[in-house]
């Protein structure tokens, strides 16, 4: 959905949803980049047209948090908990522009709601965090949030989802 809009996609490039979203973007043109850990054997899935292949967690998710324009994660592991919480982190505080970050299922709502009765933090620390039911509601979220976007037009920077991440990668490290 976000391919057709004209948006690339970035995700951790491995099996799973990771394929889905990467299958479906390359199916609808979009340029699709793995950022993928060199300790893991299976490397990117066959979807991946541009793998960055990282030594470290950290290195990994300095691309996949900091570039792009956006974020969307479904249901995942601690890899996708933590990335989700150092983008919200990140937003909330101040430290990075704010940005689509918008998570879909039923799990995400049941942790936010535990996190917003029993994490110190404000009230506005929360409005960094769109909680969706479906990827068609979190695909709509994502492009009312860039109406300057033409159909055609290809994004210059990245869209991260777990996540999906849509959105070409910047040059500059």
């Amino acid at each position: 959905m976000l391919a057709a809009a004209g948006f690339d996609l970035m995700t951790g490039g491995s099996s799973g949803v990771m394929e889905a979203a990467s299958r479906g973007a390359h199916e609808r043109g979009a340029h699709v980049i793995g950022v993928t850990l060199r300790r893991f054997e299976a490397g990117a899935n066959r979807w991946v047209k541009e793998e960055i292949a990282t030594d470290t967690f950290h290195e990994r998710f300095n691309w996949l948090i900091g570039r792009p324009d956006g974020y969307i994660a479904m249901g995942g592991g601690m890899g996708t908990l933590t990335e989700i919480c150092e983008v919200w982190q990140e937003q909330a505080l101040g430290l990075m522009p704010r940005r689509p970050l918008v998570l879909v299922g039923p799990e995400w709502r049941a942790i936010f709601a535990i996190l917003k009765r029993r994490l110190i933090a404000k009230p506005s620390h929360f409005e960094a965090i769109t909680i969706v039911d479906g990827i068609e509601e979190a695909c709509a979220f994502v492009l009312q949030s860039f109406p300057a976007l033409q159909p055609a037009r290809k994004r210059t920077r990245g869209l991260r989802s777990g996540m999906i991440e849509s959105g070409k990668v910047r040059s500059e490290k």
